[in-house]
C-alpha cells in the first residue's frame, strides 16, 4: 500500500510539473529557459516550450499551410496514438480542441503507454528496444510526458522549430518544400537533383483502348504545370540484392543541420552592441585610459599606445560567442566526426536572468564520416558550397549518356559543371553538419518505400542497424482500436519478405551521399535549421530527390543532448525575434 501511494504521489508531481511548465510558457509566454520548475532539463523545456507555441501560433501563417492549424490538419490526418485508431487530426479543430488534448487526452494517453511499455519491458524511447535496465512505471510516465523521445515527438519538434523560423525570417529558402521548386533551383546550382524530363507536355496514350477514352495529357511542372515527369529510378547492386525482386525504390532519409541563422543573429547583435553610443563611450573611455597608461610609462612612444578596445567585441549570445572559421582543434579520429560547427559555449543567455545555466551549444553535433577527418580537409568556411558540389558531380558525369536527350537533373548538372557556379557566404558554409541517416527498405510489390522497415545507417562506416517501423502510429478506424501492432515491439535483423540479414551490412557510397546533402544544404539553403533530404542510391549513382523541411527522422540514431540542445538555442533566438516583430507591429 505505501508503495502505492508512492507511485500515485510521483505520478501526481509529473502531471503537476507538466501543467505547470505548460501553462508558464502557453499563459505566460515566458521564454525558453525561464521555467524553473524543470530545473534546466534540456529536453523538457524543448518540449514543453514548443508544445506551448504551437498553440500560441495556432491562427498565424505557415509556410506550407494558410495557418499552423491547417497544418496540423492536414499533416495529422493519418496519425493516431496506437491503440486509439482516433486520426489526432480530431484534436486539431479548434485551439480549445487542441488544448483539450494538452491538458487531458495526452497525460492519459502517455500513462496509458507507461503501462504497456512497462508490462512489456520496452525502452520508451525506441520502438523494440529492451531496457538495459528495468525502468520503473513513474520514470517511464515522467519522460513519456515532460521529455518525449519517440519519433512522432521528434518530428513535431521539428516542424514548430521550422514554421517558427519561416515565420521570423521569411526566408525564401522555404519556397523549396515545392519539389519542382527545389528540382530547378538544384539544376541552377549543379546538384545532383533526380533527373526530370523537360518536354512541356506528355502526352500518354492506352496501347489498346479506343475511342479516345485511354489518352491522358499531362503538362510539366517546368513549363507551368503541375506535374514532375521523370524517369524511373532503380536501387543500386547493393540495394538491391538486399531487397525482394519487385521491391520499390529505397531511399534514403539523411537529415542535415545548420547554425547559420544562429551565427547571423550573433553578428547582427554584436553590431549593434559595437555601435550603441554607450558601447562606443565605453570604448572611447578604455582607448584614453589605455592611451595615458601608455604614455606615462618611460620610454613608451606611439607605437605603444594600442587601444584595449581594438578590434570587434566578442558577442555572448545565448549558448556562446558563434565563430565561425578554423579555431576549434581537431577532434580524435576514434569520434569519427568532421568539425564543421566552431562554436564557442561558454557564453551568457537570457535564462541567466532567472538564476538557471542554459544548455551549451556543442561544438560539433553531427557525423559526416572518418574520411572526411582522415583526409584533413580544410575547414568548410574555406571551401565553397560549389566546389563540394562540383567533387561529388563530377563523379556522375556518365549518367548523361544513359538518359535521353530531353532529361534534365544531375545529367545537365553535369553537363554545365563548366559553368560559374553559386556559393554561400564562407561565413555560411562553416555551419552544415550530418544530424542521422536511416535506409528505408522497401516492402515487395509496394510502389514506394512509404512501406518500409527503417534500418539505421551509420554515417562514419555505412554500417546497417537493425529495422523498426511506426506503422501501429498510422492504423486507425476500428483497425486500430483497442491493440496494438505486435511491430511496435519489434526490431528486424533481416528483411522481412526476403529473410536475407540486413543489419550489420555496409552500404557502400554514404561518403558520396553525404558529400551531396551538405554540399546541397550549403549551397541551396544554409540559413534553414535542419532539412531532410530523400537520397537515391542508383546504378548510375547519388540523387538527390527531394528536400523536407518539417522533417522526420524516421527513428534514426542522433546525439540527443547536442541535438535538444542545438533546438534550445534556436527556440531562444527565435522567440527574441518573433516578440521583436510583434513590438514593431504594434
Amino acid at each position: 500500500m505505501l508503495k502505492l501511494r508512492h507511485l500515485a504521489s510521483e505520478l501526481a508531481y509529473t502531471t503537476l510539473v507538466y501543467y505547470a511548465a505548460f501553462l508558464c510558457y502557453y499563459v505566460g509566454q515566458q521564454p525558453i529557459g525561464s521555467c524553473s520548475i524543470l530545473a534546466g532539463d534540456t529536453k523538457a523545456e524543448v518540449h514543453l516550450y514548443s508544445l506551448a507555441k504551437q498553440l500560441l501560433l495556432w491562427d498565424t501563417p505557415h509556410y506550407r499551410a494558410a495557418t499552423f492549424a491547417d497544418d496540423l490538419r492536414a499533416n495529422l490526418k493519418n496519425v493516431a496514438v496506437p491503440g486509439t485508431g482516433v486520426p489526432l487530426s480530431v484534436f486539431c479543430y479548434s485551439r480549445a480542441t487542441a488544448l483539450l488534448f494538452v491538458l487531458l487526452v495526452n497525460p492519459v494517453a502517455c500513462l496509458a503507454a507507461a503501462c504497456y511499455l512497462r508490462l512489456a519491458r520496452l525502452s520508451p524511447s525506441s520502438p523494440g528496444s529492451s531496457s538495459s535496465r528495468p525502468v520503473g512505471l513513474a520514470d517511464t510516465y515522467r519522460q513519456l510526458l515532460l521529455a518525449p523521445q519517440h519519433w512522432f515527438a521528434i518530428w513535431r519538434h521539428n516542424c514548430v522549430l521550422m514554421g517558427c523560423h519561416a515565420l521570423a525570417t521569411g526566408s525564401s529558402s522555404y519556397s523549396l518544400e515545392d519539389k519542382g521548386a527545389f528540382l530547378l533551383q538544384g539544376q541552377r546550382l549543379g546538384l545532383p537533383v533526380s533527373p526530370f524530363y523537360q518536354a512541356a507536355t506528355v502526352f500518354v496514350k492506352h496501347k489498346s483502348v479506343e475511342g479516345g477514352m485511354g489518352i491522358n495529357v499531362f503538362k510539366n511542372f517546368a513549363a507551368g504545370g503541375d506535374w514532375i515527369i521523370q524517369p524511373a529510378l532503380a536501387n543500386s547492386a547493393a540495394l538491391a540484392a538486399l531487397l525482394p525482386r519487385d521491391a520499390p525504390l529505397s531511399t534514403l532519409r539523411v537529415v542535415t543541420a545548420s547554425i547559420a541563422w544562429l551565427q547571423e543573429q550573433a553578428a547582427q547583435q554584436a553590431a549593434a552592441h559595437s555601435s550603441s553610443p554607450l558601447r562606443q563611450r565605453q570604448v572611447q573611455f578604455s582607448t584614453d585610459d589605455s592611451s595615458q597608461q601608455q604614455q606615462s610609462r618611460p620610454g613608451s612612444g606611439a607605437s605603444g599606445s594600442s587601444s584595449r578596445g581594438d578590434g570587434p567585441p566578442q558577442l555572448q549570445v545565448p549558448g556562446g560567442t558563434y565563430r565561425p572559421g578554423p579555431a576549434t582543434p581537431p577532434l580524435p579520429v576514434s569520434a569519427g566526426v568532421m568539425r564543421h560547427l566552431n562554436v564557442d559555449g561558454r557564453g551568457v543567455s537570457s535564462a541567466k536572468q532567472h538564476g538557471m545555466a542554459d544548455p551549451a551549444l556543442p561544438p560539433s553535433f553531427g557525423v559526416w564520416g572518418q574520411r572526411h577527418q582522415q583526409q584533413q580537409q580544410a575547414p568548410c568556411s574555406q571551401q565553397p558550397a560549389a566546389a563540394v558540389g562540383q567533387a561529388v558531380l563530377g563523379q556522375q558525369q556518365e549518367v548523361g549518356a544513359s538518359l535521353p536527350a530531353d532529361v534534365s537533373g544531375n545529367a545537365s548538372a553535369a553537363s554545365s559543371m563548366q559553368r560559374p557556379q553559386q556559393q554561400a557566404p564562407a561565413a555560411e558554409q562553416a555551419c552544415v553538419e550530418v544530424v542521422t541517416a536511416v535506409w528505408r527498405a522497401g516492402l515487395a510489390g509496394k510502389c514506394t518505400d512509404h512501406s518500409s522497415i527503417c534500418f539505421g545507417v551509420d554515417v562514419a562506416t555505412g554500417a546497417l542497424s537493425p529495422g523498426v517501423t511506426a506503422n501501429h502510429w498510422y492504423r486507425l478506424g476500428l483497425a486500430g482500436a483497442g491493440r496494438v501492432d505486435a511491430a511496435a515491439a519489434r526490431v528486424w535483423h533481416s528483411h522481412p519478405d526476403t529473410g536475407k540479414q540486413v543489419a550489420g551490412c555496409v552500404l557502400p557510397g554514404m561518403a558520396d551521399v553525404l558529400d551531396a546533402v551538405v554540399a546541397a544544404h550549403m549551397a541551396a539553403c544554409p540559413d534553414l535549421p535542419l532539412v531532410g533530404w530523400d537520397v537515391a542510391l542508383t546504378p548510375e549513382g547519388v540523387f538527390i530527390l527531394e528536400v523536407n523541411l518539417s522533417c522526420n527522422l524516421f527513428n534514426g540514431a542522433f546525439d540527443s543532448a547536442s541535438y535538444y540542445s542545438l533546438l534550445w538555442h534556436y527556440f531562444d533566438q527565435l522567440g527574441s525575434a518573433l516578440g521583436a516583430g510583434r513590438k514593431k507591429a504594434d
